[in-house]
């Protein structure tokens, strides 16, 4: 069937404090691109004007957090925070990979947002049963994963049409 063929997909997850924000997104980019999903990651150039945010980024942000030069940090983050936050507006679903041990205030955020604009979300959490009490009152256990394998097989099964879409969440055109 191919329902989520042309559909875009934001991949929010830790970036600060991760020994990984890069391999996963790699890994769910490559099964995303066979469904046909066009992948929104904060990793890549996605806009005209592209704000970096990889781990070389980081460092340099850190080390002027570092120097008590927070008007360039919060200039460079702010830019940050509104291009992650548009590319969840142009998302028709998210996937949330939080590693629950590490403080993730960005992913919580675009989280959030997601949220408040209704879209699907798929999170994937390190160990379901120590899923933060808050997070389970804000999604749905049923859209919370320990595996981001798991995620993908359903995202299959939604595109073959084996299981209907919510109509509540999704709004495919």
């Amino acid at each position: 069937m191919n329902i989520l063929n042309r559909t875009k997909c934001y991949l929010a997850g830790n970036m600060e404090y991760t020994n990984d924000s890069v391999n996963w997104r790699e890994y769910m980019t490559s099964e995303l691109n066979k469904l046909g999903v066009v992948v929104l990651s904060p990793l890549e150039k996605n806009f005209v004007v592209h704000f970096d945010e990889g781990e070389e980024s980081h460092v340099k942000l850190k080390q002027m957090r570092e120097e008590g030069r927070y008007d360039e940090v919060s200039d460079h983050m702010s830019k940050i925070v509104g291009k992650d936050l548009r590319l969840i507006d142009v998302s028709d679903f998210v996937i949330v990979n939080i590693e629950i041990d590490k403080p993730t205030f960005g992913t919580i955020h675009e989280l959030v947002v997601a949220n408040q604009q209704k879209k699907p979300i798929f999170l994937c959490v390190n160990d379901k049963k120590r899923c933060p009490l808050w997070l389970l009152g804000l999604i749905n256990h049923h859209y919370i994963y320990d595996d981001l394998n798991v995620i993908i097989n359903i995202l299959n099964k939604i595109d073959k049409g084996e299981i209907v879409i919510d109509s509540e969440r999704w709004r495919l055109l």
